[in-house]
């Protein structure tokens, strides 16, 4: 049966038989359905759950009952729900989500002081005994410094990742977003490095975000120093990006004769990029393995990747 139809099942079997062991399994699965469902709030289901089953789960429960509500715009239900979260569940992993939640939605609403103000104060309750959030509210800053074209403060939080926390899950994007920075600067051999250290850690659709952009650098700097070594590092990686598998499927939709051309000059290209990096840049989120924190992803590289460097062709 679908969805539609399995929500109300597992509901009723809850309710009708709320001490049995599976009804707090079957009104989790509910809302974890409802999620996917336009006849139903998966919000309001999580809440339920929380109610009638106290404990880890509860947190989870609220948890995603915020996610869903900050996607739909509910400000005002999203705020008792973390309150909620932040009261009950003081020390969750959930609870720290949370604040990241509300981060990112401020930011996405160009409330930047507001989702910096939420940062501060997860960095004020929980830094002590979590330090390892520390480079993950250090990038969300970056990200709001961008948005507000404060470059110099962006600068400073990606500073201190790339110095301090080279090792962290967020680093690669770190770098990635110093390399993109950098080429602004017209700082090509600084963004060049900055763009293969983000690519050692780098998986995926990223990997080849850093190989394109890596690429970039080098024909940038090609154009400055006319050094041929250089413009055969450019030329290989975009050779790279077209030998990527899965290749993203509107750059294999290009035609042989432009495919020709980027393999075998590596300097008529711009165009491609812009589609191939369009895409990428649609990518959902990547999710760390952390069950607080969700690790920036590709949404969050679309200001940076939509400004391709200007380069002679």
């Amino acid at each position: 049966i679908g969805n539609d139809a399995a929500i109300p099942r597992f509901m009723e079997f809850a309710r009708k038989y709320p001490q049995a062991p599976e009804a707090p399994e079957a009104l989790f699965h509910a809302g974890l359905l409802a999620m996917h469902s336009s006849r139903f709030e998966a919000a309001a289901i999580f809440r339920e759950f929380a109610r009638k089953y106290p404990g880890k789960n509860a947190a989870n429960a609220l948890y995603k009952a915020l996610v869903e509500l900050l996607a739909n715009r509910n400000e005002k239900a999203a705020a008792a729900v973390q309150e909620d979260l932040r009261s009950r569940y003081p020390d969750s992993e959930f609870t720290i989500g949370g604040y990241f939640q509300t981060a990112s939605y401020l930011r996405l609403a160009k409330r930047g002081d507001e989702a910096l103000k939420v940062l501060k104060e997860l960095e004020d309750k929980y830094i002590t005994l979590h330090a390892d959030l520390l480079p993950e509210i250090l990038y969300e800053r970056a990200c709001i410094y961008l948005d507000v074209k404060d470059l110099v403060k962006m600068r400073e939080a990606l500073d201190l990742i790339v110095r301090d926390h080279s090792k962290h899950r967020v680093a690669s994007q770190a770098f990635f977003m110093l390399g993109d920075l950098l080429m602004q600067q017209q700082k090509y051999g600084e963004a060049l490095d900055a763009f293969r250290q983000a690519q050692k850690q780098a998986a995926g659709v990223f990997a080849a975000a850093c190989i394109g952009r890596a690429a970039d650098a080098s024909y940038a700097l090609y154009t400055r120093t006319r050094q041929e070594q250089v413009l055969t590092q450019a030329r290989e990686g975009y050779i790279a990006l077209l030998k990527t598998s899965p290749l993203p499927s509107l750059l294999r939709e290009l035609s042989p004769r432009t495919k020709r051309s980027i393999s075998s000059s590596g300097l008529t290209f711009r165009g491609s990029r812009e589609i191939f990096f369009r895409e990428i840049c649609t990518c959902p989120p990547e999710t760390s393995k952390s069950t607080y924190s969700r690790v920036p992803g590709m949404a969050y590289f679309t200001a940076l990747l939509s400004r391709l460097l200007s380069t002679r062709q």
